[in-house]
């Protein structure tokens, strides 16, 4: 088919977007038994669970005198590191605190507590909710254990489900950190902030792990629901012509050949010219002018 080379060009648009792209590396929405596997120190046998509860997970925690743990172990996904860019959200509902508690949900990449304590430093992250004292009741993002860590400014409200969201910039080693109301009321935020996370984390645990040894037998309970992990490749697209309404047209080579010096070098591979009078569209490759 014979093609018109005078056509006029219109416009040509070169563009470099950063648009992010997102993976699905795992999601829970706890409308079935998601699988987690249960698992509590003997010194807790009987006083605390950690479960699924028709539609969410569910942890009651009861504490002791001696180091002990109360968790779900959740399905491992894909690796993910400092090195990569991810968003990761949930719901949280701090049903209901108490002094000396501290239960959340923990990414990491241990398979055991036991695993998990032996970890120097640890990997991942967590988010809990903080009583120090008898004034804290606070949500806790640790990122670095005895060093960064971030807790919102306000108590939330028991019984109340609060929607978290980390977004996590691997370039910057920071992080957007983002908890909602039920509203969508913005309850803590912070951005671009230090996230100087240690290894890599591929599960959650949720429900908590005590390593002090003085506690004073309170029980504190927890829900988490809706956990999305995604990772996000926030590369430079590599730019492109886009021509709106016109043509793009090609150096015309009025029945000639082009010149074999204008193929010559690995710059030149990818150039096109167009034969006109014959119809040959010529484009530089490895092996010279290719006719098509």
């Amino acid at each position: 088919m014979k093609n018109r080379i005078n056509s006029f060009l219109l416009l040509i648009t070169l563009f470099v977007s950063n648009h992010a792209h997102s993976v699905d590396l795992y999601s829970e929405d706890f409308t079935n038994d998601p699988g987690f596997i249960s698992s509590s120190s003997s010194n807790v046998n009987g006083m605390c669970t950690a479960r699924w509860d028709q539609g969410d997970y569910y942890a009651e925690v009861q504490d002791v005198s001696d180091p002990w743990h109360c968790i779900g172990i959740g399905l491992m996904f894909t690796n993910i590191s400092s090195t990569d860019n991810f968003v990761i959200e949930f719901d949280f509902n701090p049903i209901l605190p108490d002094w000396g508690h501290y239960p959340g949900i923990y990414f990491t990449s241990a398979n055991t507590v036991e695993e998990w304590r032996a970890q120097n430093p640890r990997s991942g992250f967590r988010l809990i909710i903080d009583w120090q004292d008898q004034s804290y009741k606070k949500l806790r993002f640790i990122v670095e254990e005895g060093g960064i860590y971030y807790r919102s400014s306000s108590i939330p409200a028991e019984n109340e489900w609060y929607h978290v969201k980390i977004d996590y910039n691997a370039t910057a080693a920071t992080a957007n950190l983002v908890i909602e109301r039920a509203s969508g009321e913005v309850f803590f935020s912070e951005t671009n902030v230090p996230f100087p996370i240690s290894g890599t984390f591929n599960r959650v645990f949720i429900g908590e792990i005590q390593n002090d040894e003085i506690r004073y037998g309170n029980v504190a309970r927890i829900r988490v629901d809706n956990i999305s992990v995604q990772s996000e490749s926030r590369g430079i697209e590599k730019p492109q012509i886009s021509v709106s309404g016109g043509y793009i047209k090609l150096d015309a080579t009025a029945g000639a050949q082009p010149s074999q010096y204008d193929c010559s070098l690995p710059e030149h591979y990818g150039r096109q010219s167009f034969d006109e009078i014959n119809d040959i569209l010529y484009i530089c490759t490895t092996s010279g002018w290719s006719a098509h």
